[in-house]
């Protein structure tokens, strides 16, 4: 399960989102939490957002400090891609990613 909104229900150029992800069943990821911040810039959608993990986790897609990689997550961006594309993508690399030891947990 993903979910998605705003940080701040004032942010009126809709730059700062955050998300939560819920681990995929019959993974390590099953039943936890995963929180994720999001920044979009004002060249969205022609350019793609920024994606951070505030939650430790270990999949291939994400670096040592959170960030995730769009290129592993999705491929190549496009003015037609969308947050729930990112999302979807990530969710898929937690379930190819079932077996792997994840960081104690905690946040970046």
């Amino acid at each position: 399960m993903i979910t998605w909104g705003l940080e701040s229900d004032d942010d009126i150029e809709l730059t700062n989102w955050v998300a939560t992800i819920i681990g995929p069943q019959r993974t390590a990821f099953d039943g936890k939490f995963y929180s994720l911040h999001i920044e979009v810039g004002k060249d969205y959608p022609e350019r793609p957002p920024v994606v951070r993990f505030r939650t430790r986790i270990n999949i291939p897609c994400v670096n040592s400090s959170g960030m995730v990689d769009l290129k592993q997550v999705m491929g190549s961006w496009s003015r037609d891609s969308r947050l729930k594309h990112i999302f979807r993508g990530i969710f898929s690399a937690m379930q190819r990613a079932k077996a792997l030891n994840q960081p104690a947990e905690g946040h970046y």
